[in-house]
């Protein structure tokens, strides 16, 4: 997921064939949405323009 934020200009975040999110990757990498999706903790942080994803 993380490697996303660098390469994309924007992601779609799909869940059992919905799209939950679409936009750039700052806007849909955010932690609830992350966690609600894969259903598992999910904290997500920011650190001088680098996204780093870390799962429970």
């Amino acid at each position: 997921m993380s490697r996303s934020f660098y390469f994309a200009d924007s992601i779609c975040l799909v869940n059992q064939g919905k799209i939950e999110a679409y936009g750039k990757p700052h806007e849909v990498m955010e932690p609830k949405l992350l966690t609600d999706v894969y259903r598992s903790p999910i904290r997500v942080e920011r650190q001088n323009d680098r996204l780093y994803i870390y799962t429970y």
